[in-house]
């Protein structure tokens, strides 16, 4: 193949975007003369190119051998593909404004199949027109991107791996059952019934090779986490660290980790911001912030990339699936209990915080709301990158509030029994979302009448016929 044609440097489109799977690599700027090209090389993996302009290139060769060259992580504007070990170096001449991309599978043999014609095994592709989000370099919202999500047995879990699957992911379920429910999986799902904390059959799940992770999988009871603190770091902590190897080791390089604002503490100002000072009061949120530190080296050490997501509470149904705790700890599910008979009251601790109504306000969001947040957060991965971001609806509610929208939707009474404050509770705990909203276009769309009333058919749903 001759050599391509030298082409002048220009500046990467902006929106032109890199494949999220693409991590920390071996760059060799400019190999044998091929203009602005860098032919990319990871140990083990399939070469890898890394098209630095949008200048006119001829064409690219395969490289056949590793290259030592400079450590350096892919960026915002580079166009990639990839090719395996072996594949001819036919490659289908390029054209201003290409974004090359990695579909699933293997190019098929033959003349012919390069990575612009794609054979009956898939292949890389070319996808041509005017760059943008639509042109995204492999993005999840491509059909049968295969997902892990631990912890999918569970509420927000369950309710997430159905979205994808909606959406035409391949999903498998990671869950040990502890806390979770195995009718909770959505038909369609695989499932595994692995626990975290076994590093050999973690490894052999992730070994089916996966284009990412949801991780939900945690204990997460703040009062238990107070008595036994040993659980929740040997359970959230280790089992998330035998993740990060096991997706290390089969390759799997993009995450998105569902945190909690618990890591905040008490915060000295409201809305919480990302950058406000991380001080938790309790063990569950200590073990949360262990992890996104962890996650952070991870990304900066191997080229993971990732994204945490911390929110305060989830409300709402999507169907067949919504909240079901053996300790049920959460408002809005304690307040339907109170409306289907199995409670006589519900406790409002607190009537003198200085809020409007005198009782203490947080934030809500509803579960599909989250898990819209969560598969954005997955495309929107880059490699060497951990993002935080945080989920609120803006603005909170208080707890009369949300009694007050319970008794609308159900037609029940809802007695209400005022009570002291708990020691420690603040006022007013909110999240400000205006990265997430800037970032990725992410805002809570559902109300709280959405929340209560999705929460409610999925309560009634529950009782017994009769």
């Amino acid at each position: 193949m001759a050599p391509a044609a030298s082409a002048q440097a220009q500046t990467p489109t902006p929106n032109v975007v890199i494949s999220p799977r693409y991590q920390q690599v071996v760059v060799t700027q400019g190999y044998d003369g091929y203009g602005p090209a860098s032919s990319v090389v990871c140990a083990g993996t399939p070469i890898r190119w890394v098209v630095r302009s949008t200048a006119r290139l001829s064409c690219l060769a395969a490289l056949r051998a590793p290259t030592v060259g400079v450590c350096a992580t892919l960026q915002e504007g580079d166009n990639v593909f990839e090719l395996p070990a072996q594949q001819p170096a036919t490659i289908e001449p390029l054209r201003d404004g290409d974004v090359l991309r990695r579909d699933q599978g293997r190019p098929a043999p033959g003349p012919g199949h390069g990575p612009g014609r794609t054979g009956p095994g898939g292949g890389t592709g070319v996808v041509r027109g005017t760059p943008g989000p639509a042109a995204r370099a492999r993005g999840p919202d491509d059909a049968g991107m295969k997902v892990l999500v631990t912890g999918g047995a569970g509420y927000i879990g369950s309710v997430v791996a159905q979205q994808l699957l909606d959406g035409g992911y391949d999903v498998v379920v990671l869950d040990d059952l502890s806390t979770g429910h195995r009718d909770a999986v959505p038909e369609g799902a695989a499932f595994e019934e692995v626990s975290l904390l076994d590093l050999d059959a973690t490894e052999r799940v992730l070994a089916g090779g996966f284009d990412g992770v949801l991780h939900f999988a945690a204990k997460s009871l703040v009062g238990e986490s107070m008595e036994r603190p040993e659980l929740y770091y040997r359970n959230n902590v280790c089992g998330t660290l035998n993740l990060l190897d096991a997706m290390r080791s089969q390759g799997c390089r993009r995450l998105v980790f569902s945190s909690t604002a618990a890591t905040y503490g008490e915060p000295a100002q409201v809305p919480i911001r990302e950058d406000a000072v991380t001080s938790p009061t309790n063990a569950y949120g200590a073990t949360k912030l262990a992890i996104d530190a962890m996650i952070s080296f991870e990304c900066l050490a191997h080229g993971l990339g990732a994204a945490s997501l911390r929110y305060f509470n989830v409300a709402g149904a999507l169907g067949p699936r919504g909240e079901r705790h053996a300790v049920e700890t959460h408002l809005i599910p304690i307040v339907l209990q109170v409306a289907l008979g199995q409670r006589d009251a519900v406790a409002v601790f607190g009537t003198d915080y200085p809020t409007p109504d005198g009782t203490a306000v947080r934030d809500y969001i509803h579960v599909q709301d989250l898990g819209r947040a969560h598969l954005l957060a997955l495309e929107a991965s880059r490699a060497g990158k951990h993002v935080i971001y945080n989920l609120g609806n803006g603005a909170g509610f208080s707890v009369r509030e949300v009694v007050d929208v319970a008794r609308e939707v159900t037609g029940h009474p809802i007695p209400a029994r005022d009570t002291g404050r708990r020691a420690g509770d603040p006022s007013v705990l909110v999240a400000a979302s205006d990265r997430i909203q800037q970032e990725l276009g992410w805002q809570a769309e559902k109300t709280l009448q959405d929340m209560v009333a999705d929460a409610w058919a999925f309560a009634r749903s529950r009782q017994p016929a009769g």
